[in-house]
């Protein structure tokens, strides 16, 4: 279960982490206040969405390529929807989109500081594996 592995991936902050700044009010937050959060919260569970690609890969050998992958969350940062942009990707399979959709409502996503819905779109490109 790809959820299993991206929880058991841990990420705590080395000790002397960078100091995030949060006195901004959220009329002066920008797109990447919003933004950073998610993409590091998708890269913390990489090894989760890895998954959902190589469960495919296993019974397409040879399959790589780019996955365009698209995330709505609501102002509150609760899980909307998330898909595959097709025409931005080379691999559209429904089993990699629901996999990774179920990957992305286990997630706690931060909220929008500015009150307003998000849509992130993160490219993932996955590389082939020799099983």
């Amino acid at each position: 279960d790809c959820k299993v592995i991206a929880s058991e991936i841990t990420n705590d902050p080395p000790d002397g982490g960078v100091v995030m700044n949060n006195a901004m009010t959220s009329a002066d937050a920008g797109s990447s206040d919003r933004l950073q959060p998610l993409v590091d919260a998708i890269k913390a569970r990489r090894d989760g969405f890895r998954c959902c690609f190589d469960l495919y890969a296993r019974k397409h050998p040879g399959a790589q390529g780019r996955i365009t992958w698209q995330l709505k969350l609501k102002p509150d940062g609760t899980f909307e929807e998330a898909s595959i942009v097709r025409d931005k990707s080379d691999v559209t399979a429904p089993q990699i989109e629901s996999c990774m959709a179920e990957l992305a409502k286990s997630i706690t996503w931060a909220r929008s500081p500015s009150g307003k819905e998000t849509v992130l779109t993160y490219p993932f490109d996955f590389k082939r594996r020799n099983y």
